[in-house]
């Protein structure tokens, strides 16, 4: 006769197992995300939403893409480990190297640099140095445009004042308006997207060193092949996996020819550091 504690352990067994085909199931759906985008943002969201599918060929494993509703709420879930693939600026990927785990995995070939505009006709800003206790408008921290701006002025008696509005060409107009004493943008934006009058309304005073583009990472429930895969079809694309970076392209990137972005190996000695503008300039992080 079979003992009552053996066939109690064979019930419980039986009844956990439905609970754990379910825990499989759910640690197989991978969540894919990228900040915010305060212009195109139908055509970034499908984008996003197409590339899921992609990568779900790719990686054998759903990948299911989430839309967040502002930068609070995408930062909130970044630092709770919520995401496993995330396709944003170089500040955040080098924060999540260092805190979460996270694997580079490709980086666009594009450079990073951000531009400090000032009215043409203002002969008082000729440098960032005479934007103290000025108006600087720039897009809200945690851009990075702002952080390495304000990366400028350490001291904090001594700093501009800073308001804040979505998007460069708000920005600029507000400079324009004379409600601003300079301006903050990237330089892609500046050459692509601001036509010649613009241009010629504006100067810029100061331009950063150049940083790495968008970074992809994935998190470390990912495994190395599925890292690998990602980095082969990604970096060394076949003429059947052009589609898909040109939706990688378009989900990550504004204002720039997405058909001529390439994605590249991530050199990580390039990100070194640039988590600190998080933790030493944003609250939370």
């Amino acid at each position: 006769m079979r003992h009552p504690r053996s066939f109690s352990r064979v019930l419980l067994a039986l009844l956990a197992a439905p609970i754990l085909l379910a825990s499989t199931s759910a640690r197989a759906e991978l969540i894919l995300s990228g900040p915010p985008s305060a212009a195109d943002a139908a055509h970034v969201d499908q984008a996003y939403v197409e590339l899921a599918k992609v990568l779900s060929d790719w990686l054998g494993d759903t990948v299911r893409y989430e839309k967040p509703n502002n930068y609070m709420g995408y930062a909130q879930a970044m630092r709770e480990g919520r995401y496993d693939l995330l396709v944003d600026g170089p500040h955040f990927a080098a924060w999540r190297l260092a805190k979460l785990q996270h694997q580079p995995v490709v980086e666009s070939n594009e450079r990073l640099v951000f531009l400090t505009l000032a009215n043409a006709d203002d002969d008082r800003i000729k440098s960032p140095d005479d934007l103290v206790n000025k108006r600087v408008c720039s897009q809200s921290s945690p851009s990075l445009a702002t952080m390495m701006f304000l990366a400028q002025f350490p001291n904090p008696m001594r700093q501009p004042m800073m308001k804040y509005e979505n998007g460069y060409a708000p920005n600029v107009a507000l400079l324009k308006q004379r409600s601003c004493d300079a301006a903050v943008v990237n330089a892609s934006f500046y050459d692509n997207q601001m036509g010649a009058a613009d241009k010629a309304a504006v100067k810029v005073i100061h331009n950063t060193r150049p940083l790495p583009g968008v970074v992809v990472t994935a998190g470390p429930r990912l495994t190395p092949v599925q890292i690998d895969t990602l980095r082969s079809h990604l970096a060394k694309p076949a003429a059947d996996d052009r589609a898909a970076v040109l939706l990688l392209s378009k989900a990550a990137l504004r204002g720039v020819r997405h058909e001529d972005v390439r994605w590249v190996p991530v050199k990580a000695t390039e990100l070194k550091g640039l988590d600190e503008l998080l933790t030493s300039m944003s609250w939370g992080w």
